[in-house]
């Protein structure tokens, strides 16, 4: 029998990725008025999910390096902005990498409006992909870290349960493979058992105590 190749496009979404893209998608409503993303830029984003348009006026894209083509090169420690000029800030896998977690969140409340949207993400149970990857939070921790830093917890997404991380490793195990050996028949059979595990963890992950990784949505308390 001779064996069809298994494109590898599907390789380049990973499972954490999707998961949050999906959950993007239920705090869309929140995306409004002058939006400040920190770790993005111009050159496509990571991921598919696509930023609204209607309710915003600007959006501002803001990154340390200049390689993904940022509005404004600078680093989340020290943002080069004035206080509460932003309606909402977006700040999707970044946190992990800075070196003062709590310094960076002051500096979000301190541009964001009282009342404006924090719409932030981190990984959990994910692989580390760079020396500068520094942190991990559980869905508890995140709460207190953010909820200290000026910010009203509104709702936590996990992304996905226990059977979303066995995906993921299993995925990161394809990815990492020679395109021969992901050519095989084990690799054929890999994908729609990856879907599987994926659509039952939709199904059984609301009371795992392990994720991919979390979606926060928080507000910006009113300065006493």
């Amino acid at each position: 029998m001779r064996l069809l190749p298994v494109p590898d496009a599907w390789l380049s979404y990973s499972v954490l990725r999707r998961l949050l893209d999906r959950d993007l998608e239920l705090v869309r409503g929140a995306m409004k008025g002058r939006v400040l993303e920190i770790g993005n830029g111009h050159a496509p984003r990571r991921g598919r999910f696509k930023p609204p348009v209607a309710e915003v006026d600007s959006w501002t894209f803001l990154d340390l390096s200049t390689e993904r083509l940022p509005d404004v090169q600078a680093d989340l420690h020290a943002l080069p902005f004035g206080s509460a000029c932003f309606d909402t800030a977006v700040c999707l896998e970044v946190l992990e990498y800075v070196t003062d977690p709590k310094a960076c969140l002051r500096e979000l409340a301190r541009v964001l409006k009282p009342g404006a949207a924090l719409i932030l993400s981190t990984p959990f149970h994910h692989r580390r992909d760079h020396a500068k990857d520094l942190w991990r939070w559980t869905d508890e921790g995140l709460k207190q870290l953010v909820g200290k830093s000026g910010f009203v917890i509104e709702q936590i997404f996990p992304q996905g349960g226990e059977l979303a991380v066995l995906a993921s490793l299993l995925f990161r195990k394809l990815q990492t493979m020679h395109p021969s050996l992901r050519r095989n028949l084990l690799s054929a059979l890999a994908k729609p058992f990856l879907f599987c595990l994926l659509k039952r963890d939709e199904k059984h992950s609301s009371h795992d105590v392990v994720s991919t990784g979390y979606l926060l949505l928080a507000l910006r308390e009113n300065p006493t």
